[in-house]
C-alpha cells in the first residue's frame, strides 16, 4: 500500500472522542449543558471554514439518528437536516459579523481551496459510534485514508505561507471527522434516557461516507437552525 493510502492513526481519533464523552457524560446523564450562544464579533466559533458537505442522498444516515434522540432532547434545539451536515476540514478564522465579497483574507481562503482540491483525491469516512459534549452530539467519523489529514495539513502550511492562520487552528490542525447531529439550546427532555442512548450507541457502525467536493463557506447561526452560505465550492480531483 502506497504511503498516500495508509490508514491513518484509528486509535488517536478514537481516543479523542473517548475523552469527549468520559468527561461529557456524568454532566449529560444529569442535564447539566451548556447553550452554545448565538454568535458575535467576540465568538470563538461558527468563523469562515471549509467544509466537506455529506452527500443528500447519504444523509439519512445522520438524520435517521437525530429523530431517535429527539424524545429525550427535546425539540428546541439546533438539529442539523441534509441541507447543513457536513464535517470540517477548517476552521478558518474566528467569527465575524460583517464579510465584504471582496474580502481579502475570503479570497485567499478561496484560492487555497482551488489549489488543494486539484490535488486531493475523493476519501471515505467511516461513521461508527455517538458521542457528546456539553454543547451537542455528535457522530464519529474516521478517515479511510490518509488524504483528509493530508489535506487539512497543506491547507495550514498554504494559510501559513498567506499569514492567514487566525482562529481555532492557529498552533493545531484539527483530527478526526466528526458530523455535529445537534446544539444543545437549552434543557434536555430526558438527560438520563439520552446519555444512556448515547453510551449504547458508543460502537454501533452506521456506514460510510465517499467526500467528493469541498467548499469555504460561512455559518448564519440561530437559537434552532444553523444556514450555511457557500461562497466557493471545488470538485476533488478524481470527481471532475
Amino acid at each position: 500500500m502506497p504511503p498516500s493510502e495508509l490508514l491513518p492513526d484509528e486509535p488517536r481519533i478514537q481516543a479523542g472522542y473517548d475523552q469527549m464523552w468520559q468527561q461529557s457524560a456524568g454532566d449529560l446523564a444529569h442535564g447539566s449543558v451548556d447553550v452554545d450562544p448565538v454568535p458575535d464579533d467576540t465568538s470563538r466559533r461558527w468563523g469562515l471554514s471549509i467544509i466537506a458537505r455529506i452527500p443528500t442522498d447519504q444523509a439519512a444516515l445522520f438524520t435517521d439518528i437525530s429523530a431517535a434522540l429527539r424524545p429525550w432532547t427535546g425539540e428546541h434545539h439546533t438539529f442539523y437536516t441534509a441541507a447543513n451536515l457536513h464535517l470540517t476540514v477548517r476552521s478558518c478564522e474566528f467569527y465575524r459579523s460583517t464579510i465584504a465579497p471582496d474580502d481579502a483574507a475570503l479570497r485567499d481562503y478561496q484560492r487555497v481551496l482551488h489549489d488543494v482540491a486539484a490535488q486531493t483525491p475523493p476519501f471515505s469516512i467511516r461513521y461508527r459510534g455517538l458521542a457528546a459534549n456539553r454543547t451537542g452530539i455528535i457522530v464519529q467519523g474516521f478517515p479511510q485514508t490518509s488524504h483528509l489529514q493530508q489535506l487539512r495539513q497543506t491547507i495550514h502550511q498554504r494559510l501559513q505561507q498567506l499569514g492567514r492562520t487566525p482562529g481555532p487552528e492557529a498552533e493545531q490542525v484539527r483530527y478526526g471527522a466528526h458530523v455535529s447531529l445537534a446544539v444543545f439550546a437549552g434543557p434536555l427532555a430526558d438527560p438520563q434516557m439520552l446519555a444512556s442512548f448515547i453510551e449504547r450507541q458508543r460502537t454501533h457502525t452506521y456506514g460510510s461516507v465517499t467526500i467528493t467536493s469541498l467548499e469555504v463557506v460561512r455559518y448564519q447561526r440561530s437559537l434552532q437552525q444553523v444556514a450555511i452560505t457557500p461562497y466557493a465550492q471545488a470538485a476533488l480531483v478524481s470527481a471532475r
